[in-house]
């Protein structure tokens, strides 16, 4: 929608523009400061130009005028992406301090595995128990 509105306003101002140099094409002298010499154009040329020049040295004024609040929005970019890159190697040696802490545990149970005695895989019936008896039927 916003599209379109843009195109219709640019096809106004283009058609305006053009009924405009139609007719205004009378030709007129301008000296332009300092220069002594007048040079001829035709009037819709010269309003066209002093358009051109209005939009130019505005558009470099606002951009001038916002140099300071991209320079402090670059600095603030800055600042965060070294935040950010700081905050991802904490984690990275946190990660890998518990990786490691992981490993260790393992190790101690593999000691602690391997330090127990080994036992028959059976023990021996406890004291006061009678062994089963098999029948033959």
């Amino acid at each position: 929608m916003l599209r379109l509105i843009r195109l219709l306003i640019a096809a106004v101002a283009a058609a305006y523009l053009i009924v405009f140099a139609v007719q205004n094409r009378t030709a007129v002298e301008v000296v332009l400061w300092p220069g002594v010499v007048p040079i001829a154009a035709p009037l819709w040329g010269v309003a066209l130009a002093a358009v051109v020049v209005g939009v130019v040295l505005g558009g470099v004024s606002i951009w001038l005028a916002g140099m300071r609040w991209r320079a402090r929005a670059a600095a603030a970019l800055r600042r965060v992406r070294a935040q950010e890159e700081r905050q991802a190697a904490t984690e990275r040696r946190e990660e890998q301090a518990a990786a490691m802490r992981a490993a260790e545990r393992r190790k101690e149970a593999e000691r602690e595995d391997r330090a127990k005695p080994v036992g028959p895989a059976l023990s021996a019936p406890a004291s006061g128990t009678k062994p089963l008896a098999i029948s033959s039927s």
